[in-house]
Formats: structure tokens, C-alpha cells, sequence
């Protein structure tokens, strides 16, 4: 659960609507976007979400996060995917990809090793704005199974990655669970602990 402050006085409270924001983009408002946001590594899985996205009718990629890649362009190209690569972005070109998108994909693989992610900034920042998430189980991710919004992929695929989307669009927007004002750490120690302990 995201204790959020009361609504309207959150930072992105003044964000575009999201037709606003896909015509600032130049993507048409009927559109759904896949928004992946990431800096540019392979455990940030860029190529299982181009693949992923590849799965879905329809759709618009929008890469953001580091340089664009004629790469993931040609990619793209072949899977006849549309892609829009915007590079490096400011907190305020955030908000208007997060105003704009209709799910957040995340891809992040797990190492050989068996590490991967905790539980990604990105992540928070997408399901505190009501932004769904379908993501591949890895780190932190697995251990949130009431998480509003969140769709773990049920396989280690694009297929899956792509099956998890389509719940998150079917799904939709949604309202962020907010705090009341009670929600802080003299209210929760015991929950922590209680939930460490068990």
C-alpha cells in the first residue's frame, strides 16, 4: 500500500490530462501507451519489453531514459512496433509521459547470480500516480502481492511480460490508496516489525 498526501497537494497534482499529454507527445488520443523508463542496461530488460510490447494491438513504446538507440529503432521496425524514443528526461517530462501513459512496463531481468531488482523508484512513482505496472517477477516486486495496480508476468517472457500488460490495460487507471494523515512511522513500527517477524 502507498501512503500518499491528501489528493491535490502531490507534485504531479497539475500533470496534463492524459489526452493532453499523448497530443504533446504527437500520439493520438485513442492510442494506449506503454511507457518503459529505465537508463539503458541489459538488466533493465529492453529487449523482453520491445518484445513484450510487440505482443500487444495497437500499442505506442515510449522509451525514456538515456540516449535513443537507432538499435531499438530498427528492432522495433522489424516487429512492426511503434516506438517513440525521448531520451533523458526532466521531472517535468516525467510527469507528462506518466500523464500520458496507460501502463508502465518493466522488464528488469534476474542475474545469473540470482540478483535483480529491489523495488524500483520508477515503480512507486507510477502506481502512487494510478499508473498500472506489469513487470516480470524479480526482487522486490514478487514480495508485493497486494499491490493495487502491480501484474507480475506468469512466465519469464515476452509472452508473459506481454499477458501481464494486458491485464494492466484491462485494468486501467485507478485511485491511489491516500493517507489520512495517520499513516506514519509511530502508527506502522509495530506492523514493520510484525511483518519482519513473521
Amino acid at each position: 500500500m502507498l501512503a500518499l498526501p491528501a489528493a491535490g497537494a502531490e507534485p504531479w497534482a497539475r500533470a496534463a490530462s492524459r489526452d493532453e499529454a499523448k497530443a504533446a507527445l504527437g500520439i493520438p488520443a485513442g492510442r494506449k501507451v506503454c511507457l518503459f523508463m529505465a537508463r539503458p542496461a541489459a538488466v533493465k530488460g529492453p529487449g523482453m519489453v520491445l518484445s513484450a510490447a510487440a505482443h500487444l494491438d495497437g500499442v505506442v513504446l515510449v522509451c525514456a531514459g538515456g540516449a535513443p538507440s537507432k538499435a531499438l529503432d530498427r528492432a522495433a521496425g522489424l516487429m512492426g512496433l511503434d516506438v517513440l524514443q525521448v531520451g533523458g528526461v526532466s521531472t517535468a517530462d516525467r510527469e507528462l509521459l506518466f500523464s500520458a501513459a496507460d501502463v508502465l512496463l518493466l522488464g528488469s531481468l534476474v542475474s545469473g547470480c540470482g540478483r535483480g531488482e529491489g523495488y524500483p523508484m520508477v515503480v512507486r512513482e507510477a502506481l502512487a500516480r494510478g499508473l498500472p505496472v506489469a513487470a516480470l517477477p524479480s526482487g522486490g516486486l514478487t514480495w508485493d502481492r497486494a499491490g493495487q495496480g502491480l501484474f507480475l508476468a506468469g512466465s519469464l517472457t515476452p509472452a508473459g511480460l506481454a499477458e501481464a500488460a494486458e491485464m494492466a490495460l484491462a485494468f486501467g487507471r485507478f485511485q491511489p490508496v491516500r493517507s489520512d494523515g495517520t499513516m506514519n512511522w509511530d502508527t506502522v513500527a509495530d506492523q514493520v516489525e510484525r511483518w519482519i517477524l513473521a
